[in-house]
């Protein structure tokens, strides 16, 4: 019988992943993580959204005891679940915001900044609105804000129709990916972070954390906010569901969201 490789820590991202395409976890997903955290692997929500908008996914995954650990903000956060004491925090300086702002607005495309429990959305272009509340319905939203009154805001994002996203992305200079993380994490939303935080930072920030290794780590993800997460965890899992850039980084490609793929790969990974 073949060995299964000694992973420690599982990295899930949420939409797309862990989540159907109803938001909901299936009980094939939980039985697996409960599985992997009764056998002593530590299961790690990974997601781009705030920490009010996946706390409900924690509760019922049971990820809120001591020693449970979450990552939010496509990686500018890293905190404890149980105590929401947060061991990272990357947050933008207002020039960069003014910064983001004014290329948003040379892309004509709408801007929500995302605080630590609010949406704020500043005049989007005219009939050009953000989806963006809609995809965190949990979230509240604060309209018509200056950009110069943001703060303390730790990523900004635009939503808008899969070919405006990408008619812009193709439309962003070269100075601004160079000074910001940009990626897509979904066809039809784009976001902006802090130069240097993404997914496997604030992964790599927790290992030092636990003195966990990258190879003792399985990622599994399925957009470009989990590139990072995929290709420094020893064990890169993309879903079915995953475009065919992510799946050809990956290590293996499981099952699709819609078919329990979190569990395919803790069960053919971790699970002994």
């Amino acid at each position: 019988m073949k060995v299964k490789p000694d992973i420690r820590l599982i990295a899930i991202d949420l939409d797309g992943t862990l989540l159907d395409q109803d938001r909901k976890i299936s009980q094939e997903n939980k039985a697996a993580i409960a599985a992997a955290k009764d056998q002593g692997v530590l299961p790690v929500l990974t997601t781009g959204r705030p920490y009010p908008g996946m706390v409900g996914y924690l509760e019922e995954c049971q990820l809120m005891e001591e020693g449970d650990y979450c990552i939010t903000y496509n990686g500018a956060m890293v905190q404890k679940t149980a105590s929401q004491e947060i061991l990272r925090k990357h947050t933008f300086t207002k020039e960069e915001i003014q910064s983001i702002a004014d290329l948003l607005a040379d892309l004509d495309l709408p801007m929500s900044a995302i605080g630590m429990d609010t949406i704020y959305e500043s005049n989007p272009p005219q009939g050009k609105p953000s989806y963006y509340r809609d995809m965190q319905p949990l979230l509240p939203v604060v309209e018509n804000v200056a950009v110069k009154d943001l703060e303390d805001i730790a990523k900004i994002v635009s939503a808008r129709p899969q070919a405006e996203i990408e008619r812009a992305l193709a439309q962003i200079p070269q100075a601004y990916q160079d000074h910001f993380t940009i990626v897509r994490s979904r066809p039809n939303l784009v976001e902006i972070l802090a130069k240097g935080v993404d997914k496997a930072s604030g992964l790599n920030m927790l290992a030092q954390e636990l003195q966990i290794k990258p190879s003792q780590m399985l990622a599994i993800g399925d957009m470009g906010n989990d590139a990072s997460m995929l290709t420094y965890a020893g064990i890169g899992v993309a879903m079915g569901n995953a475009p065919e850039a992510i799946q050809e980084i990956s290590d293996y490609v499981t099952k699709s969201n819609q078919d329990h793929g979190v569990a395919h790969a803790i069960q053919k990974f971790v699970l002994k």
